[in-house]
């Protein structure tokens, strides 16, 4: 409440201002105010409604009890399997923090846009869930990790959650220790 108070005494002193004043001047105040509402829908609509609308559109293949048979002949249980693979969780030496909270977000919207439409039983990320986790120091790692967290957080009674360790993540084949490769799997 008294932060909001603050804020809007703010507002009015920049209102009061020069510049706004000089633009007031130009522009009509009713204008102002619907400029103000069009930026309002265009960034709701850009950074929440799009997600729902592009993945909405995508649905699971239809299949009918009739056509799901075990190998043993009987009808069993449909599964929604959700994939992802390589996310690249932009990492601190390498990435930009202004791409790294964008990507972020927008992997978080699209993430939790899937699970609110599409209830999936389980999801599995393939690999290269962080960009540099195989040479990210202690901090770093454990940063990425609660951010990895943060973007696909998911209610664990709904949705099972299994990761899949890649090259970005530990390193190739040769390059694999025991410490990077405990650290991704206790961690993640």
């Amino acid at each position: 409440g008294f932060t909001l108070v603050i804020c809007c005494m703010n507002l009015r002193r920049l209102i009061k201002t020069q510049f706004l004043s000089s633009i007031h001047r130009f522009i009509p105040a009713s204008k102002i105010w619907f400029l103000a509402f069009y930026f309002a829908a265009l960034i709701w609509i850009c950074e929440f409604l799009v997600y729902y609308v592009t993945i909405y559109n995508c649905k699971w293949p239809d299949l009918s009890r009739s056509n799901v048979r075990s190998i043993h002949n009987s009808v069993t249980k449909v599964v929604n399997l959700m994939v992802l693979a390589d996310t690249h969780l932009v990492g601190y030496v390498l990435g930009h923090p202004v791409d790294r909270i964008r990507r972020d977000w927008q992997m978080k919207r699209a993430f939790q846009a899937s699970l609110y439409l599409h209830n999936p039983d389980a999801v599995i990320i393939l690999g290269d869930i962080l960009d540099e986790g195989k040479w990210a120091a202690h901090d770093d790692f454990d940063s990425a990790v609660e951010r990895f967290r943060d973007i696909f957080h998911h209610d664990k009674t709904k949705t099972l959650l299994k990761t899949v360790v890649g090259n970005h993540d530990i390193g190739f084949h040769y390059a694999i220790t025991e410490f990077l490769n405990n650290r991704f799997h206790q961690d993640i």
